[in-house]
């Protein structure tokens, strides 16, 4: 294989690719529902309406409620209105996700408008209102629950597939346009104006960076951030080299917003977190219960995963393609983070499961997984077939009930028993399972190439998808090399550097037993047997796929501690 074959044949495939991509992603807000929310969120102001603004308890959830009071407020500012009578309410995760019907209707008897961040367009819920409730809602969710073009309250863009975007720049959408709708607005309030918590919730919510549009939203909102005008970028974003960087804002930031909303019985402190500027007495106060909570969740997750670890290994079921673990008092706010960090360990999707003891002991959880919802998916049709044909078997919708990203969802597990036997019968008919599972995307190249052409082609990779990692999609190269040098980490980590004979040489991270496994100790000639992922060159290099990859472990490395070259992942 020629290094200029090869890639040509990359970048011709990435012109196509991005281009099929930026067109299936394209969204926005058609004249006449962006002037009727316009129009609905200037006259509730005016007219001193009471606003409740009900968001999530992620960071998504969590800054776009900030960005939405603060839209607010800054309307009835440019406008000379009486300040808006605003209450945000963020559940906390024993309290459950979204609004029910009934929680909905009780507010409606204190509040005049309800605004939903990050739900409210599940059809169990809206389907169940009537148009003049409707009429009293407005939605801002990018979960993917089906078509609401026809619904003028409710902007959910992501109508089937995965998701690609955050709720946070729906609303900075909105913002620009009310730009365009308000002429006394525009001129107070600049386009970037929110741009710096619509580029967090990207952030956490790990929008598609195949899109040159999101990545662009992500730069200008870490510019904004690097003017420190919030408190938070003051005093939780620490300086490198006297910026903010997409891997501070991903490593420092996001954590503590994450575990306000998981531990603390009153999440919606975080919007008041994120909208504070001024450095007073009340919000150094929230900065600190941030910090001590974001280190309470640590230890909560250590100790939790350690227990985690011997249950799965007692049992020996490390090595199943679906792991099930249920920690009866395990707090269910850091289900998510043990399920985490179990993928990141075995390599194998899992659902980690606890007791809500304020929900009557229902059993809840999350899972992480490659395709842990589409595994899901069919093992309820699965349970549908069986429980058609002998009426003895139980309904899936009453053995478990699940939703959210394809990679994390959350669980409610009504009996872990019958659950654990579906899990059994499912890994052991892994291939028809896997069968009946929509395949992601992977590009190999079937040719075995140099290291010089492997660098060769990453750099063709990152001048075609503007230097950013591809999160979203795998391309696949075998590559000759030998061991040259090996660097242990803690947690069983390792770095391992590859060199030919020309003496050009790559490194990356992999887990020590994945590492033994497909590359031995010594030093020895080989041809690599399963397919690395290009990443790009980028200053973001090591923190983005840190945060996604499981053979990568966030040990104290810089980028400085990589050649210069590109680096890769192995599977």
């Amino acid at each position: 294989m020629s290094t200029k074959s090869a890639a040509d044949a990359f970048a011709n495939f990435l012109f196509s690719y991005e281009e099929e991509k930026n067109e299936e992603f394209k969204f926005g807000i058609e004249p006449q529902k962006m002037e009727w929310f316009c129009v609905k969120i200037d006259n509730a102001i005016k007219e001193s309406k009471k606003i409740l603004i009900w968001g999530d308890y992620d960071v998504d959830g969590i800054a776009s409620s900030a960005m939405m009071a603060e839209m607010l407020q800054n309307i009835a500012e440019a406008h000379k209105y009486n300040e808006p009578e605003l209450l945000c309410h963020i559940p906390g995760r024993a309290d459950g996700y979204g609004i029910s019907p009934a929680l909905f209707r009780s507010y409606l008897k204190s509040f005049d408008l309800i605004i939903t961040l990050d739900n409210g367009s599940h059809k169990e819920f809206y389907n169940a209102l009537s148009a003049d409730e409707k009429n009293k809602l407005l939605v801002f969710d990018h979960h993917p629950n089906g078509s609401f073009e026809n619904e003028i309250g409710v902007f959910n863009p992501n109508a089937n597939g995965d998701v690609k975007i955050s709720t946070g720049l729906l609303v900075e959408e909105i913002h620009k346009g009310f730009r365009k709708y308000s002429e006394d607005y525009a001129s107070c309030f600049s386009d970037d104006a929110l741009c710096d918590l619509s580029a967090m919730t990207l952030i956490s919510d790990m929008a598609s960076l195949n899109n040159a549009d999101i990545r662009k939203r992500i730069q200008i909102g870490i510019r904004q951030m690097n003017k420190r005008e919030r408190l938070v970028y003051r005093k939780l974003l620490p300086e490198f080299q006297g910026e903010v960087s997409m891997q501070s804002v991903a490593f420092n930031l996001v954590p503590v917003i994450n575990s306000i909303g998981r531990l603390i019985l009153n999440p919606a402190v975080a919007v008041d977190l994120l909208i504070a500027k001024k450095d007073s007495n009340q919000a150094r106060e929230l900065i600190d219960e941030a910090i001590i909570t974001n280190n309470f969740r640590k230890e909560l997750t250590d100790t939790y995963s350690k227990i985690a670890y011997t249950q799965i290994e007692t049992r020996g079921i490390e090595n199943d393609p679906l792991i099930y673990v249920h920690i009866d008092d395990a707090p269910i706010g850091i289900n998510g983070l043990i399920a985490s960090n179990i993928f990141n360990r075995y390599g194998k999707d899992v659902i980690v499961t606890s007791r809500n003891f304020h929900d009557g002991g229902m059993i809840v959880g999350s899972g992480r997984g490659e395709q842990i919802k589409d595994m899901l998916n069919v093992m309820q049709n699965v349970m549908k077939i069986a429980s058609n044909v002998n009426k003895d078997i139980p309904k899936p919708n009453e053995i478990m009930t699940y939703g959210g990203h394809n990679q994390a969802i959350g669980v409610k597990i009504f009996d872990p028993n019958v659950f654990e036997s579906l899990r059994i019968w499912s890994c052991q008919n892994l291939t028809k399972i896997k069968q009946a599972i929509p395949r992601k995307k992977v590009y190999p190249f079937e040719e075995v190439a140099t290291i010089a052409e492997y660098k060769d082609i990453c750099n063709t990779y990152a001048i075609f998808v503007g230097g950013d990692i591809k999160f979203n999609d795998r391309f696949y190269l075998r590559i000759k090399g030998n061991v040259s040098k090996i660097k242990e980490f803690r947690n069983d980590f390792m770095e391992i550097a590859l060199a030919d004979q020309s003496g050009e040489e790559i490194r990356f991270l992999t887990k020590r037993e994945t590492g033994v496994k497909y590359y031995g100790l010594d030093e020895k000639i080989f041809e690599v047997e399963i397919q690395p992922v290009f990443l790009s060159e980028t200053e973001y290099t090591i923190g983005a796929s840190l945060k996604l990859e499981k053979n990568f472990f966030p040990a104290e490395v810089s980028n400085n501690d990589f050649s210069r070259g590109c680096t890769m992942r192995v599977r």
